[in-house]
């Protein structure tokens, strides 16, 4: 069953007035949204819906379970394409008024606690594509594709608290001029990259593109974790790149950058960070501090003799491959220094006025403990509570922050 409901305020809105409901009045979710107007919410109920749907407003599409859903019910709400196109398509358009210039449309989509899934081979058939609009997401799992998600033509996507995976190329793929932000999420189990950035466009034309992933983790990939390209921007900070197969960072061609804080870069095959230059096509700068590149299969670093010059990788705040006797994941480790490393001075205090010193005691605190810190800095919380507490899930890191 769905229902579609006028909404005025905020993304979990408690829904107050009905529209049409399914399977009585509206027999799709596409036709839901056809009839839909802006600002209006999509609210699907717990079952399999098998159809591509297109975007063409600003709606929430989202899980609600109703008050007479059974107990022990899957509670899952899950779109599955059809086989035509990709599973949800949100793009701008242009409308033209009598003989008046065309007016372009840009929609704002909100979609949360929602499985999406592809399971089409074919290359233009992702999970989620943006062209052009702006798209959050929430608390959602996004599985299969040509890419689980794919941003392109100044697009928008701000994804939190969800996992991408199963893609049969890149779990997010970011290209011409497209800004996508990741936090608190996981993207793994991709066929080729986690993330891979590109800044041109398919005319070869350089618009630059944007990616930005906070406290997550990029793991167990085909190829390599981040991948940044043709112009590309990347910033990692306070994320865990770790088990991919061919490395965690690649970057290459002119004007890529990249910048890596408080990050883990660990387990990779070949090296943790890759600088290549192709074709006389060199990357503009890579930076890296405050983090731990070690234990890849060849070393921490493969830069290019003639790129010296742009890679800040050898600041003393890092740890690399040389540093492998010193574990700082050991449970006995001196959480001082561990906090030391990372650049969190301001947090010794607090861990010596609860008289925690090592890690495994650290690991072992409750969440009433996490809300006493009184740390201010949302980032700092986020990873603590991502790194040092195994225990505690990103959902319940972002109630904490």
């Amino acid at each position: 069953m769905l229902r579609t409901c006028g909404s005025n305020g905020n993304f979990f809105e408690k829904i107050t007035r009905a529209i049409n409901q399914v399977p009585f009045d509206v027999k799709t979710i596409q036709l839901a949204l056809d009839q839909a107007k802006d600002g209006d919410i999509i609210a699907v109920t717990p079952g399999e819906y098998v159809e591509s749907v297109v975007v063409r407003s600003d709606v929430t599409i989202r899980a609600e379970i109703p008050s007479f859903h059974p107990p022990g019910a899957s509670r899952e709400v899950r779109i599955v394409a059809s086989g035509e196109g990709s599973t949800i398509r949100v793009s701008a358009s242009e409308r033209k008024e009598g003989d008046r210039a065309r007016t372009r449309i840009t929609p704002r989509v909100l979609i949360g606690d929602i499985t999406l899934m592809c399971k089409s081979d074919v290359l233009s058939d992702h999970v989620l594509e943006v062209d052009g609009a702006y798209v959050h997401v929430e608390s959602c799992s996004i599985v299969g594709g040509t890419h689980g998600i794919f941003a392109c033509n100044h697009g928008e996507v701000k994804m939190s608290l969800s996992e991408v995976s199963g893609a049969s190329r890149a779990g997010i793929s970011c290209f011409s001029g497209a800004r996508v932000h990741v936090q608190d999420s996981r993207i793994l189990n991709n066929g080729e990259n986690g993330v891979a950035v590109c800044g041109w466009s398919i005319d070869k034309n350089h618009f630059g593109s944007r990616v930005v992933v906070e406290t997550s983790k990029i793991y167990n990939n085909k190829m390599f974790g981040v991948m940044a390209y043709g112009g590309g921007n990347v910033s990692l900070r306070g994320d865990d790149i770790m088990n991919n197969e061919k490395g965690g960072l690649f970057l290459m061609s002119e004007e890529t950058v990249a910048d890596v804080e408080y990050c883990r870069i660990k387990g990779n095959g070949c090296y943790g960070a890759i600088m290549h230059a192709e074709h006389r096509s060199i990357p503009k700068s890579l930076r890296v501090i405050k983090s731990d590149v070690r234990e890849n299969e060849f070393g921490a670093w493969k830069i290019h003799p003639s790129l010296s010059k742009q890679a800040d990788i050898y600041a003393a705040s890092n740890r690399t491959s040389q540093d492998d006797d010193m574990d700082d994941e050991d449970d006995d480790a001196d959480i001082k220094g561990w906090l030391g490393a990372m650049g969190m001075q301001h947090l010794q205090e607090f861990f010596a006025r609860v008289r925690i010193s090592s890690l495994r005691e650290a690991r072992a605190l409750s969440i009433d403990d996490m809300k006493g810190m009184g740390i201010a800095d949302e980032f700092a919380r986020r990873l603590i509570l991502n790194r040092v507490t195994k225990t505690v899930t990103s959902r319940r890191a972002k109630e904490i922050a």
